[in-house]
C-alpha cells in the first residue's frame, strides 16, 4: 500500500477537467491525472537529478491502478477577480474546496508496492511540490503510514452505489504500452491541447468515483482557511502572483522589489495626503531609517526555479496597520516607466503571524536555507597595511563575509531571542535557476535609489540553524529589496 497525505492550507483550487473555471465546479476528489502530472512537473522542473528509470517505475505503478481518496469535511468557497493584462479584462468566477488548514486528504492506492529507490524518488517529488492545482492552490505532501481516517472514503465504480452517495467523474491514466509513453503523454503542455482542441488528453481516460453526496456540505465557518487576513487579524505578509511577457530574470529581483516598494508607497501616499506609512517605507517621521528590521521586506522569488521571477513575497514581521493593508490590496501592477515591461500582479492572499509558515517557500519554516539572490556585504573586509587579513580568533577575517552573516544573525537574534543559533554557514557558488548555475556577479546588486553598498564583493551561503527557522531570512545590503535572500532548501529539513 502507498499513501499520500495532501494538505491545502488555503483550500483546493482545481477545476473539473474539461470544464472552465467560470462554471464554478470544483474537482473534487482530485484527479489521478492532475496528481501524475504534478509529479512530473516537478521532477522536470524541480528534481532533474533523480534517476530516470526510478521516476518511470514510480509513475507506471501510480498509473496502473486507481486510487482511492480520504475526503476530510469541506466546503466550497469562492472569488472573484479580473485577470490582469491587456486591454479588456475577464473576470474571472474562482471557485475551490476548503478543508480545516491542518486536516490531510488521503489518496491510496491498495495494492501498490514501491522498491526503495522509488520510494526514495517519491519522498524527494512530495518535499519539492508547491502545488497541485492551480498556482494558488499551495499543498504540503507526505507518504503516510497508512491510510488517514476521514468522514469520506471515494472509491472507484459506481455499482450498488449508496443511495447517499452520488457518482463522479474524474481523469486518469489509461493502459499504455510502455513507461516512455506514459511519460510522453503526462508531459503534453495544456497549450498544445488547446491548440488542437483536445478535451481528452491523450493517455488517459474518465473513470467513475462514488462520493457522499454531502461531502462538500460542512458549515464554512469552521472550515475558513487563513489565507485572508481582516482588519481584526493584523497582518504580517502579502503574496502575489507575477504575470508579464516575458517575466524578469532572477537576476533582476532587486529591481522588482524595490518597484514594489515604489509603487505600493505611492498608492499609501495617494490615499492619505502625501503620507507616508513607516512600515511600507522603512523609515521614521524624520525620514531616518528604521532599525530591528520589523519593517516590510520586498521579495521576487523564482520558486519552480526556471530563472523567471513569478512570485512577489511582501513581509512585515512588525505587522502591516489597516492602511497598509488597504494600499497592499490595491497594488495590482509594477510599472517601471520609460517602455519598461509592466508587470501584472495576481493577490493571493495576506495573512498573520500565525499563516506566515504556510505562506510559501519563502517563509519556511525549515532547519537548512540557501542563497538564492546574492549576499552583498554592508562593509569592506578588514585588512592590515600590508594587505594582510585581519581574523578573528576562530579564523575567519573581520567583517569578511562570512564574519558579516554569522554577527548579522547574531543582531538579529539579539532583538528576537526565539531565534535559533547559526551552527554551519557554507559558501555555494551560484544559484540554480533555467538549468544553469548563475554566478553572483550576474546579479543587478546596486539600489537605484539610497547610495550603494561599500563593497563590490557578493557572495552565497548554506545556513544551518539549531531549529527551524520562519523567515523570511534576508541578510546584507539590499536585504529588504530581495538582495541576501535565502529560500528553504529543497528538499532539506
Amino acid at each position: 500500500m502507498i499513501a499520500l497525505g495532501l494538505c491545502f492550507p488555503q483550500g483546493y483550487h482545481g477545476t473539473t477537467w474539461g470544464d472552465h473555471v467560470n462554471e464554478g465546479r470544483p474537482e473534487w476528489p482530485l484527479s489521478p491525472w492532475r496528481i501524475l502530472r504534478a509529479l512530473v512537473a516537478t521532477w522536470k522542473r524541480k528534481a532533474p537529478e533523480l534517476p530516470e528509470a526510478d521516476v518511470l517505475g514510480l509513475l507506471a505503478k501510480l498509473a496502473g491502478e486507481l486510487p482511492e481518496f480520504h475526503l476530510p469535511p469541506a466546503t466550497t468557497g469562492h472569488t472573484r477577480h479580473y485577470m490582469p493584462g491587456g486591454k479588456s479584462r475577464t473576470l474571472v468566477f474562482d471557485t475551490f474546496v476548503v478543508t480545516q488548514p491542518d486536516e490531510l486528504v488521503g489518496v491510496v492506492w491498495p495494492n501498490v508496492t514501491l522498491s526503495e529507490a522509488e520510494t526514495a524518488v517519491l519522498q524527494t517529488l512530495l518535499a519539492r511540490l508547491g502545488y497541485l492545482g492551480r498556482a494558488e492552490s499551495w499543498c504540503t505532501a507526505s507518504i503516510l503510514d497508512r491510510a488517514p481516517f476521514t468522514e469520506t472514503r471515494v472509491h472507484a465504480g459506481s455499482d450498488g452505489m449508496a443511495e447517499d452517495h452520488e457518482p463522479v467523474r474524474v481523469l486518469a491514466a489509461a493502459p499504455v504500452a510502455s513507461e516512455e509513453e506514459l511519460l510522453r503523454y503526462l508531459m503534453v503542455a495544456t497549450g498544445i491541447l488547446r491548440d488542437k482542441r483536445l478535451l481528452d488528453p491523450p493517455g488517459s481516460r474518465w473513470v467513475v468515483y462514488a462520493r457522499r453526496r454531502d461531502c462538500l456540505d460542512r458549515d464554512p465557518k469552521s472550515a475558513a482557511p487563513p489565507g485572508l487576513a481582516y482588519a481584526s487579524r493584523p497582518a504580517v505578509f502579502a503574496r502575489y502572483l507575477l504575470d508579464a511577457k516575458p517575466l524578469p530574470s532572477v537576476t533582476q529581483a532587486l529591481a522588482v522589489g524595490e518597484l514594489a516598494r515604489r509603487s505600493v508607497m505611492a498608492l499609501y501616499g495617494r490615499a492619505h495626503d502625501g503620507e507616508r506609512s513607516r512600515i511600507l517605507s522603512g523609515r521614521d517621521d524624520g525620514g531616518r531609517p528604521l532599525t530591528g528590521h520589523r519593517h516590510a521586506f520586498y521579495l521576487a522569488t523564482d520558486e519552480d526555479q526556471d530563472g523567471r521571477l513569478e512570485h512577489l513575497t511582501i513581509v512585515a514581521p512588525g505587522g502591516f496597520s489597516e492602511a497598509d493593508l488597504n494600499a497592499l490590496n490595491s497594488l495590482a501592477r509594477l510599472n517601471p516607466g520609460g517602455g519598461g515591461t509592466v508587470l501584472e500582479l495576481l493577490l493571493l492572499g495576506t495573512g498573520t503571524a500565525a499563516d506566515l509558515p504556510q505562506a510559501g517557500r519563502p517563509v519556511g519554516p525549515a532547519r537548512i536555507w540557501v542563497s538564492v539572490t546574492p549576499f552583498v556585504p554592508s562593509r569592506h573586509p578588514k585588512t592590515y597595511r600590508n594587505g594582510q587579513a585581519k581574523v578573528r580568533e576562530n579564523g575567519l577575517q573581520v567583517d569578511g563575509a562570512e564574519d558579516q552573516v554569522r554577527r548579522e544573525w547574531g543582531l538579529r537574534r539579539e532583538i528576537d531571542s526565539s531565534l535559533p543559533e547559526l551552527l554551519e554557514v557554507e559558501t555555494v557558488s551560484g544559484a540554480t535557476a533555467g538549468g544553469r548555475t548563475l554566478r553572483w556577479l550576474e546579479f543587478r546588486r546596486w539600489r537605484s535609489r539610497g547610495g550603494g553598498s561599500a563593497t563590490p564583493h557578493a557572495s552565497g551561503f548554506r545556513l544551518t540553524f539549531a531549529g527551524e527557522v520562519v523567515g523570511p531570512v534576508a541578510l546584507g545590503y539590499g536585504c529588504h529589496f530581495g538582495l541576501g535572500l535565502f529560500l528553504p532548501e529543497a528538499g532539506g529539513q
